[in-house]
């Protein structure tokens, strides 16, 4: 992909409070790593796969593994929790 060339890019790093976000962007640097949306200020999302996706399916796989793993983060504090004494 050349530099400045448009493409969309997926969004799933609030995907948990915001949902999946979709931009269209410039590729503005020499690898894949780091992303920057322009929208006033500029947001910027680290790595491919990450962060940010080039499909949607990518994407909601993404999703659902960072719910899975944030289920699995509250079980555990629930059980911490319960097991308080007071």
């Amino acid at each position: 992909m050349k530099k400045d060339e448009m493409f969309t890019v997926f969004i799933t790093k609030y995907a948990l409070t915001k949902g999946i976000e979709q931009y269209k962007v410039k590729k503005t640097y020499n690898n894949d790593s780091v992303l920057r949306i322009d929208g006033g200020y500029h947001i910027y999302y680290h790595g491919e796969g990450k962060e940010w996706h080039r499909t949607h399916e990518s994407a909601v796989k993404k999703a659902k593994e960072i719910r899975k793993n944030k289920i699995i983060l509250l079980k555990k504090q629930l059980e911490k929790i319960r097991k308080l004494k007071f």
